[in-house]
């Protein structure tokens, strides 16, 4: 008779990396608020001012990818000299211009703005978002800095690629606004939980306080608190389209996919689990 396929202690020690492997996955989604409730308060500001950013067509869940590019990019502009004298540029990029200079200030400023309606189908990877920094007075210094950065060569010239796309700016309102804040891991699985349970919260919340469409949402996330905090205008929602189609006219041309194709799926749960796969960051 031949040996059997799986010995006893083969089969223990997979029992014991699955039960480990799931222990981790359980550990991670519950760490990223899966559990968390939703606080929603209708009376909070959105503060406006000119949205230096790129327009990425992705899922949502890549958004978080598109902001560290950003401060890639906002990082190399702090590291820059002064041509003249060699004097270190010093870019205050905190949001109260009392407060020290720090290098990692300028996480209040980075901003991702989801233009699609969470209740309209649009299909998985096609997603548009805006991930970019939200200047006022006392920081649009930086704005001609990041557009210089179109005129740099391209590190990727992919249309899917973070680097293929150029800076824009749009002037966006100062307006009421629908205010969440939710925990934040600054991981993937995190990004998912915003997407999957966040977001449709919030859009029920801005249908159910009559608030007209588009339901655009805005989110800045501060990682050193752990923290994101969303916001829904609760008017001059088109404005925040930004010259952009609403999403049931966009959905008409996106082209039919295979739904045989489970591509996508593999390498969710690969990323999910951390297994080897194209990360996020490196598709952007």
């Amino acid at each position: 008779m031949g040996q059997p396929k799986n010995t006893a202690s083969q089969r223990k020690q997979f029992l014991v990396i699955c039960v480990g492997g799931f222990s981790v996955f359980l550990h991670g989604i519950i760490s990223a608020g899966i559990l968390e409730p939703i606080s929603i308060y209708d009376d909070g500001y959105y503060p406006g001012g000119s949205f230096v950013h790129k327009m990425i067509v992705r899922d949502y869940a890549a958004s978080m990818g598109a902001i560290r590019r950003v401060e890639e990019d906002i990082d190399s502009i702090l590291a820059e000299k002064v041509d003249e004298g060699g004097i270190e540029l010093n870019l205050d990029l905190s949001m109260d211009p009392d407060q020290p200079t720090a290098k990692d200030t300028f996480t209040n400023l980075t901003y991702s703005v989801f233009l699609d309606d969470t209740d309209e189908f649009v299909p998985g990877g096609s997603g548009r978002f805006c991930s970019g920094v939200l200047l006022d007075e006392t920081t649009l210094h930086i704005k001609d800095k990041l557009l210089e950065k179109n005129l740099e060569p391209k590190q990727k010239n992919d249309e899917t690629s973070f680097w293929s796309h150029d800076y824009t700016v749009t002037e966006l309102p100062k307006v009421r606004a629908a205010v969440a804040t939710f925990p934040f891991t600054n991981g993937f699985i995190s990004a998912l939980i915003h997407k999957y349970k966040v977001f449709p919260a919030m859009v029920k919340f801005a249908q159910t306080h009559g608030v007209e469409r588009p339901i655009v949402i805005s989110t800045r996330c501060d990682v050193a608190m752990s923290t994101c905090i969303h916001y829904i205008p609760l008017e001059k929602g088109r404005e925040f389209l930004m010259g952009h189609a609403d999403t049931a006219t966009y959905a008409k041309t996106i082209p039919p996919t295979d739904l045989l194709d489970v591509s996508p799926l593999i390498n969710l749960l690969k990323s999910v689990f951390g297994l080897k796969t194209n990360s996020i960051d490196d598709e952007l």
